[in-house]
């Protein structure tokens, strides 16, 4: 094979790995006859017609690398990360890979995207890929074949994408510190990244919510502010999961929990960082944040549909359940299902988490026993008793 010939495969696989992932993600979040579902159902199979090779086109994860028709795909720092994130959204069903047949060019764009759907949810199901299997034989779809995972390649998958996770976290950590820094500049900001974190957050979750919980566990001192942020993203996604959102509704979730104390930076360091008690002038200027993090959220560069899912419930995640909190407003409607939701994950993050101006903090049960004598009142009786369940499933842990 000429060194031409190498880097056209090379090519054609990595944007074949493209178009698979972005019909993946697309699917996720759109019904069949939305454009850019059929947009990207078309790319796919025109890079798929590309990549073809004889009667069989091949998928494969071998330790820990992509491999297309059996060539590893090139070191490249875009490829690496889509590959990655590709190979943990196989693991989280229990998959090495497919094989694809060349029936598969004649299939119908119905087809296709049925199989990506059940490919998606397969990860909700305790033997995610046992599960596809017989999916598939019922609706005899013949021109795909699945590699499983044998239990030794999972566990050992389980342990990177932990890893993998845990570089998330950190990468969402350093993307928030971007924007408060951006917003402060008075640059403009999009979130074209944060979407992209928030996927795979939302993705762990769907067959492995322990991962998650693990990673909300996490305490950083010095950079409260943005752990905080990231663990309630974390918490919230979890408890939504857990209560039986969809998965577009668990990402818009993610980011209100992301973006729900954007408003801090319009505070001064010195009362974010003061050990003593606050002045009266000082707490009617922390009161407002959750004002000024609509602000901001109303400032950020993303869609306007987007914009307005999400700037409700970062205003309300300090009003309580029976509407005392703040800030108060004249309309006494019940707070939002998502507002609800991040009350209850920032209340506990708050409370678990070591702070400038107390000496002690409360441990997992310690705060759920506490939130518990507040039920009906400052949280939703019924969100709690879920928050409560999954809490205590999982053991406190660090990453």
């Amino acid at each position: 094979m000429t060194e031409h010939t190498k880097q056209k495969n090379a090519f054609l696989n990595e944007k074949f790995l493209f178009a698979l992932y972005r019909l993946i993600q697309t699917v996720k979040l759109h019904n069949d006859n939305n454009d850019l579902t059929k947009l990207f159902c078309s790319a796919f199979f025109d890079a798929l017609k590309n990549v073809f090779q004889g009667d069989t086109l091949t998928i494969t994860v071998a330790q820990q690398k992509l491999y297309i028709q059996k060539e590893m795909l090139q070191e490249k720092k875009s490829v690496r990360l889509i590959a990655q994130e590709f190979i943990n959204f196989l693991s989280l069903r229990r998959l090495n890979g497919f094989i694809f047949h060349n029936d598969v060019i004649q299939a119908s764009s119905p087809d296709l995207l049925q199989f990506i759907r059940l490919l998606i949810v397969a990860a909700n199901h305790e033997n995610p890929c046992q599960w596809l299997l017989q999916k598939l034989t019922e609706e005899a779809v013949s021109w795909v074949e699945l590699q499983q995972m044998s239990e030794t390649e999972y566990n050992c998958g389980l342990k990177q994408t932990k890893e993998v996770a845990l570089a998330t976290y950190v990468q969402a950590q350093i993307a928030l510190k971007e924007i408060a820094q951006s917003i402060s500049a008075g640059r403009q900001v999009g979130i074209r990244r944060i979407k992209r974190l928030m996927h795979n957050l939302v993705d762990y979750s769907q067959n492995n919510e322990g991962i998650l919980i693990g990673l909300s566990a996490i305490r950083d001192y010095d950079d409260y502010t943005y752990t905080h942020s990231i663990n309630v993203s974390l918490l919230a996604i979890c408890l939504g999961k857990r209560i039986g959102l969809s998965g577009v509704l668990l990402l818009e979730l993610g980011i209100c929990g992301f973006f729900h104390d954007l408003g801090k930076v319009e505070l001064a360091q010195e009362i974010i960082k003061k050990k003593g008690a606050l002045t009266d002038q000082e707490r009617d200027e922390v009161n407002k944040h959750p004002l000024w993090s609509m602000m901001q959220i109303l400032k950020l560069h993303i869609h306007s549909e987007l914009k307005l899912k999400i700037i409700l419930a970062p205003f309300e995640h300090h009003l309580n359940y029976d509407m005392s909190g703040y800030p108060q407003t004249r309309v006494k409607s019940r707070i939002s299902l998502f507002g609800r939701i991040l009350r209850i994950a920032d209340y506990y993050d708050a409370i678990t988490s070591p702070r400038v101006y107390r000496n002690s903090v409360y441990n997992s049960d310690q705060a759920l026993q506490q939130m518990l004598l507040s039920s009906g009142k400052e949280f939703d009786p019924q969100l709690l008793t879920s928050f409560c369940s999954l809490i205590k499933e999982y053991p406190e842990q660090t990453y």
